[in-house]
C-alpha cells in the first residue's frame, strides 16, 4: 500500500489522540489486535446490553452482571468522546488500567462508535495504521 496513505492512518486526530497516555499504551497493551479488543471489550459496557440487563448476548454474563451496576448510569458518550478522555476515566477507576478482571461497576458505558475511536488510538499508538468508520446501522 502507499507510504503516503499509511503514515497519514498514523496521524492521530482530535477524537483518537491518547495525549499523556500513548507511551503507556504503546508499551503497556498487548500487540495483537484480537488481544487489543478483548482487552478493550473488558473495560467497557455498550448501552445496550446495560439497557436490555443479563438477557441475549450478556445471559451468559459475559460482559458483567448488569444488576451490578448503578441504576442511575447512563451512556457516558456525551462526557467522553476523545480518546484521552476514555482513558483519563478509566484509570481513574481503576489506577490499573487495561485490566482483564475490572469491575462492572467501574466500565465505562459507551456506544460502539467510542469503543472503535479507543481501540484506534490504541493501534496508532503502537505503529499500526488505523481509521475510525462508523454509522452504518441501517435505520428505518
Amino acid at each position: 500500500m502507499n507510504k503516503k496513505i499509511l503514515d497519514h492512518y498514523l496521524q492521530f486526530g482530535q477524537y483518537t489522540d491518547p495525549g499523556l497516555y500513548k507511551e503507556i499504551l504503546r508499551k503497556n497493551l498487548p500487540d495483537d489486535i484480537k488481544e487489543i479488543g478483548l482487552l478493550v471489550r473488558k473495560q467497557i459496557i455498550h448501552r445496550s446490553t446495560l439497557k436490555n440487563g443479563n438477557t441475549g448476548s450478556n445471559k451468559d454474563l459475559r460482559y458483567g452482571d448488569m444488576n451490578k451496576v448503578p441504576w442511575f448510569r447512563q451512556a457516558e458518550d456525551d462526557i467522553f468522546p476523545t480518546a484521552s478522555g476514555v482513558l483519563s476515566e478509566l484509570f481513574r477507576r481503576d489506577l490499573r488500567g487495561f485490566v482483564l478482571d475490572r469491575a462492572v461497576e467501574n466500565k465505562l458505558i459507551l456506544t460502539c462508535r467510542f469503543t472503535a475511536i479507543l481501540i484506534a488510538s490504541i493501534l496508532k499508538a503502537k505503529g499500526i495504521p488505523a481509521r475510525v468508520r462508523s454509522g452504518f446501522r441501517k435505520r428505518y
